[in-house]
């Protein structure tokens, strides 16, 4: 037997599989949710451009694969005692802890303008693209996401109740989605006065609760950031071992 075959490998190697496997079946499972997403059409559209980019079902359908690639290099590599498929995946999370770092440096040192992009777009979103008349169908995912962050927030509009004056749906009249209301019943939106309305804005009530979250996000984006580093140490570990191994055999 080689050294590699030692109680230390043993136990790096089994943890490393285990891992792996919950990796594998999360990007399985992730996978499986875009591609339903894509090939139902499901109200998940985004408020942002509806570019092929941005769009939920490709982003969804990306992440899936690139996890589910992950697993399955880390579990063959791990139970074949692949020193090459041990290298991709070492490579695959130093990728993706590169890019989660860039990602995270570029939203802080751009934040004006990430802000100031996500209030022009969403805001031109919601006066061209909602339409109550979508609401329950397949497309008419912008009603449904919009509706539910001013019910779950309590705001109206981007700013204030003003922004959905004179929209697409409703041009020249002063009216706004019942989901603006306090007390929502139908019609509330069109015949209510201002005063039954949400005074904030969305926009400031989702960054409120970023901010009030921050440390639980920072703590989750921490976690994240260990076990990452933990599995390319393991996966250099193993493939340090196999290599000794090999040269002594």
């Amino acid at each position: 037997m080689g050294r590699h075959k030692g109680s230390a490998f043993c136990c790096i190697k089994y943890c490393f599989i285990a891992f792996n496997i919950l990796v594998w079946l999360l990007g399985l499972g992730v996978l499986t949710v875009g591609i339903w997403m894509h090939v139902n059409r499901a109200p998940y559209n985004t408020l942002l451009p509806d570019t092929a980019f941005l769009s939920a079902t490709v982003l969804t359908i990306c992440a899936g694969a690139i996890i589910f690639i992950l697993g399955f290099c880390g579990c063959c590599g791990a139970i074949l005692e692949s020193q090459c498929m041990l290298v991709v995946y070492f490579v695959f999370v130093l990728v993706i802890f590169g890019l989660e770092v860039a990602a995270t440096s570029l939203c802080l040192t751009h934040k004006q303008q990430i802000n100031r992009f996500l209030h022009e777009e969403v805001k031109l979103s919601i006066q061209e693209d909602y339409r109550p008349e979508l609401a329950g169908k397949q497309n008419g995912g912008v009603v449904a996401v919009v509706d539910s962050i001013q019910t779950h927030f309590e705001c109206c509009g981007i700013d204030n109740h003003t922004d959905w004056y004179s929209i697409s749906a409703w041009p020249d009249k002063t009216s706004v989605p019942d989901s603006c209301c306090v007390q929502p019943i139908d019609g509330c939106g069109y015949a209510g006065s201002t005063a039954a309305f949400y005074s904030r804005g969305c926009l400031e009530e989702v960054k409120f609760w970023f901010m009030k979250n921050m440390y639980t996000l920072g703590v989750l984006a921490l976690v994240v950031a260990v076990i990452q580093i933990l599995t390319m140490t393991a996966a250099v570990a193993m493939f340090c071992c196999l290599r000794k191994n090999k040269s002594i055999l």
